[in-house]
């Protein structure tokens, strides 16, 4: 819930920025994109040990389907919403597989 109490939607998936001790920038952990259903508040969070793989590969691919709009407020906000091209970090995340 957002501070309006209003029920909080899942837009996509975003990784945690962050950087290792040689200044590079990393792929760090997945993250939830969310939209406030009231107010259009945006927030990022952090999956839950609970949180279903399949539900969550399921926002990450409607989430490709976002329109241009919603694409670009989340970009002035520098928010990366995960691409196509991310799918293997994604799934790999998800699912456990290591990344060469």
């Amino acid at each position: 819930m957002s501070a309006c109490k209003a029920i909080m939607q899942p837009l996509g998936l975003t990784v945690k920025p962050g950087r290792n001790k040689y200044g590079q920038t990393t792929c760090g952990e997945l993250m939830l994109i969310h939209r406030c259903d009231a107010c259009g508040k945006l927030s990022i969070n952090r999956l839950a040990a609970d949180d279903l793989v399949e539900r969550l590969l399921e926002i990450y691919f409607i989430s490709l389907g976002l329109d241009t709009s919603t694409r670009r407020e989340l970009m002035l906000r520098g928010i990366y919403i995960l691409e196509h091209e991310d799918s293997y970090l994604v799934t790999s995340q998800l699912q456990g597989v290591r990344q060469i």
